[in-house]
């Protein structure tokens, strides 16, 4: 990685001084060798997205994309500047997309789950309604019909028992 005059973003975080030629810088397992002449104004910040040192910002991100590509690459630093600032630019927007998603999964399994219960409250509510109305309300014609009814068969059925219980074998011969 070449410095000159830009600034570098990579992932995680890290601050040390540019000490020369070939110095190596190692974090989170990847080792980056810098070359050049260090320049007063250049900086590597090595940072996750949304943390403290590089805050999630799809504003920020948006402007830094458009203003790469508003200016015409020419050098090998702007190139090189067009190229990380998309890169960039491409992760935050993923990881922002990525977030809103999780969100809006875990909300519309609120929701199913709202609309779960709202559905189970219904019909037990139905339920309760039915009980009462079988409890309370009462039709007295039909009520009266299926007691006479109830009667008739309960009369046939006490006959037909004294019937059969009066019966002997001494009666037929």
């Amino acid at each position: 990685m070449k410095a000159s005059g830009r600034k570098i973003l990579l992932i995680w975080w890290l601050q040390e001084k540019y000490v020369g030629e070939g110095q190596q810088l190692s974090f989170g397992g990847v080792n980056v060798t810098l070359t050049g002449s260090a320049e007063p104004d250049d900086e590597i910040l090595v940072a996750q997205s949304g943390s403290e040192q590089r805050p999630a910002d799809l504003f920020r991100t948006m402007e830094a994309a458009i203003r790469v590509l508003e200016s015409p690459a020419t050098t090998g630093a702007e190139k090189a500047e067009l190229r990380n600032t998309l890169n960039t630019s491409m992760r935050d927007l993923d990881n922002a997309l990525d977030n809103v998603l999780t969100v809006r999964a875990s909300a519309g399994a609120k929701l199913n789950e709202l609309d779960v219960v709202d559905a189970v409250g219904s019909n037990r509510m139905l339920n309760y309604e039915q009980t009462l109305s079988d409890l309370v309300d009462l039709d007295y014609a039909d009520a009266i019909s299926e007691y006479s009814l109830r009667q008739v068969g309960l009369q046939a059925s006490q006959k037909a028992f004294v019937d059969i219980k009066g019966m002997s074998l001494f009666d037929f011969m």
